[in-house]
């Protein structure tokens, strides 16, 4: 996603201040957001959205100004400048995070109106995913034996559910990857394992 400002000056760090608005321009997040992905979508929205200093918007911390103020010239409400500020930054990161999002995601957008309350039902959706998807990876890993396989092949399956662990957004150490390894194996390795780890691992 690449942002720009209109305004007579920009700013990357701040919040947009009336007048000055932070824009979707092109889109450059290269990963929508699917069934399978979350971890690494969220970070490439992340890692935009605090560059601009928006983050506010998403987790509720930026909050909206009052929508009506008095004017000074006709005693009467009218519309808060700043409040209209803050719906129109607001909309055009609905609008950005709608256009990172596939298909099979958008139904779970429909009737949410704000940045935070999209935000929020994604992690509350993908939340329980990702701790079910630890928790399905670690009883694999635990149960995991060479049986008739080499042990390249073995090692590989082993690094592959460690890798899907760490997308599910928990990191397994080497040492524990080891560790997992050396109990699938058999007795019989017992006396070359020390030897056949450290082979395995380059």
């Amino acid at each position: 996603m690449a942002l720009s400002s209109t305004g007579s000056t920009t700013s990357a760090t701040t919040s947009p201040s009336p007048g000055q608005i932070i824009q979707p321009q092109n889109q450059l997040i290269i990963t929508k957001l699917t069934e399978h992905n979350y971890l690494i979508w969220k970070q490439q929205v992340l890692s935009t959205v605090r560059g601009y200093g928006l983050e506010g918007f998403l987790n509720s911390e930026t909050t909206p100004p009052r929508k009506f103020i008095t004017s000074p010239d006709t005693q009467c409400n009218v519309i808060n400048p700043e409040y209209a500020t803050f719906q129109r930054q607001d909309q055009l990161l609905v609008s950005w995070l709608l256009s990172s999002l596939s298909d099979s995601i958008l139904v779970l957008m429909a009737r949410l109106e704000s940045t935070d309350e999209m935000w929020h039902t994604l992690e509350t959706n993908f939340s329980s995913r990702s701790q079910a998807k630890q928790m399905q990876y670690k009883l694999q890993l635990s149960t995991m034996k060479k049986g008739n396989q080499s042990m390249k092949e073995f090692n590989n399956k082993v690094k592959l559910c460690c890798d899907a662990l760490c997308a599910a957004g928990h990191k397994v150490k080497e040492d524990d990857q080891v560790l997992h390894i050396r109990v699938g194996l058999t007795n019989e390795y017992d006396p070359i394992v020390c030897v056949l780890l450290p082979e395995m691992n380059h």
